[in-house]
């Protein structure tokens, strides 16, 4: 438990490879043990902080691994988990068609299980695919929801991917004082979280 609440801080601040180191401890441990619901949850954490780090070819390795994990643990919710980072592993390899439709089956089944980090991140990165393909006024519906959800959970790094992805959206829509100041806020933000990794992203696109 404490190897899993430290790699979330570390995540939080964008310190990958300590976070990367903490999540792979918590592994070890829950296969020590013999616990297939850790084993599971400290996967899909590693694997998610793997995403964030752009190092998809581990996340590759370890697909199967991830998916029987999540069999073995017998639960609906890790079930989800792991295919929400098989979804991100397609987005950030560029295969958008098999990231979207993976995405719209994650998002409902999110929501009928109440599992709201899962919806969380499925709503942020269905959010930034819409803007991808220049869907500019979905990916905005889906951002301001996860940015709601974001503040609810106490996601920090999430809820400025959130700004950062908005304020985009909606300097491509021509709302330029919208933008402006939707990326001053999260500025904002990023200085009372003491963010890393946002923090020097965003002025780029001031």
């Amino acid at each position: 438990g404490l190897y899993q609440k430290r790699g979330r801080a570390r995540l939080a601040l964008g310190r990958f490879g300590e976070a990367v180191d903490d999540f792979t401890e918590m592994l070890d441990e829950a296969r020590r043990t013999g616990s297939p619901e850790q084993e599971s949850a400290a996967l899909n954490a590693l694997s998610m902080t793997l995403f964030y780090s752009h190092r998809l070819d581990e996340i590759t390795e370890r697909a199967d691994e991830i998916l029987r994990a999540a069999e073995r643990a017998q639960s609906d919710a890790l079930r989800i988990e792991a295919m929400q980072v098989l979804a991100l592993k397609h987005l950030g390899s560029g295969e958008l068609a098999e990231a979207k439709r993976m995405l719209d089956e994650i998002i409902p089944c999110a929501r009928r299980l109440s599992h709201k980090s899962v919806l969380l991140t499925g709503l942020a990165w269905r959010g930034i695919l819409h803007f991808f393909q220049t869907e500019y006024a979905e990916a905005e519906a889906m951002l301001l929801e996860a940015r709601g959800l974001a503040e609810e959970l106490h996601d920090p790094f999430l809820l400025l991917e959130g700004y950062f992805v908005l304020g985009m959206v909606r300097g491509n829509m021509g709302r330029m004082s919208e933008a402006l100041a939707t990326f001053e806020e999260g500025l904002d933000t990023a200085e009372r979280y003491r963010d890393q990794f946002w923090s020097p992203r965003i002025p780029n696109c001031i």
